[in-house]
């Protein structure tokens, strides 16, 4: 079904961004835009932002998260009960690759919260044991669904562990080899 769009609502109506029309069929939610009322089905996709990074970034800092540039994004949900699921494929490398020469990224929402990983710093990939001949790829897609405010911000963080220098976008060896990275933030109806 395509999104329906009711707007020039009367005055009558004690509040149009609350207001709602049910629909026959029972299973339509109904969210609200600037322009009135949108109808929009659970699991519907209400918008899409993202971020392509094509740029390399290097680090030699050791042992803290640090900020992707060009890694972040920030969405304002259509409503506050919906979902956002965050999905993406970061391209990394670092110079050393002997044992515990490790790095790491995560996703960090609100400045405050590590989100989608399941390990002890929720992280999202690792680059462990790498060959600094390669650039890898590291995947991800993640509903997050514990929302409690509309504007939610969200960055990619590196952690570089040891020594060397890691790269976003770079093999390790020499920072050659370039690749791309991706970062994108849906919006999904419930």
């Amino acid at each position: 079904m395509a999104d329906v769009t009711i707007s020039g609502l009367s005055q009558g109506i004690p509040d149009k961004n609350t207001a709602i029309i049910p629909y026959s069929d029972g299973t339509t939610t109904y969210k609200t835009s600037p322009s009135g009322i949108v109808a929009a089905s659970p699991g519907c996709i209400l918008q899409v932002v993202q971020v392509y990074k094509t740029d390399v970034w290097s680090t030699t800092t050791i042992n803290t998260f640090q900020d992707v540039p060009g890694l972040s994004l920030s969405m304002t949900l259509k409503k506050l009960d919906n979902k956002i699921m965050i999905t993406g494929d970061v391209a990394g490398g670092r110079s050393l690759f002997s044992g515990g020469h490790d790095s790491w990224i995560r996703i960090l929402k609100n400045n405050t919260t590590a989100v989608g990983g399941g390990l002890d710093l929720d992280i999202i990939g690792q680059w462990a044991g790498q060959n600094p001949y390669e650039v890898q790829i590291k995947s991800f897609n993640f509903i997050d669904s514990n929302i409690s405010q509309l504007t939610n911000n969200y960055k990619i963080q590196y952690w570089l562990n040891v020594g060397g220098i890691g790269y976003i976008n770079a093999r390790g060896v020499d920072g050659g080899f370039r690749s791309a990275s991706n970062f994108t933030l849906t919006e999904i109806a419930r």
